[in-house]
């Protein structure tokens, strides 16, 4: 089952925002370039092949590399090494995504894995 809330608070009143929920951890402002490797228009998700995976801050490196892993394993088929984003990732969410297209992206971690956010072509 899932369950969806709004507003939801810690003891004390302080909000819960999805950045506190999910422990996202950002590596900004310096900007990475990758490739757009694809996008999910419906569902607003995309996945980027950084340009140069080892110059990633190691903690992106360590979360994107697990995150392949736990792929691989799941649907025994080749992962990548990569950084997912959405909506609320892009610079500008009237941005037309196309396949392949380099951009420019800030990395982060988070509980789970390592994404990118401030997504914009580059």
């Amino acid at each position: 089952s899932t369950l969806c809330g709004y507003s939801i608070t810690q003891p004390g009143g302080a909000v819960i925002t999805r950045e506190v929920g999910e422990a996202r951890k950002e590596f900004g402002p310096q900007q990475f370039t990758g490739e757009l490797q694809w996008y999910a228009e419906r569902g607003r998700l995309g996945f980027i092949l950084p340009d140069n995976f080892e110059g990633l801050p190691q903690e992106v490196q360590d979360k994107s590399t697990a995150a392949a892993q736990r792929r691989a394993n799941k649907t025994q088929q080749e992962a990548f090494e990569g950084l997912t984003f959405r909506t609320r990732d892009m610079a500008d969410p009237n941005t037309k995504w196309v396949v392949g297209m380099q951009v420019k992206f800030s990395p982060y971690v988070d509980s789970g894995s390592a994404g990118a956010y401030n997504v914009m072509p580059a």
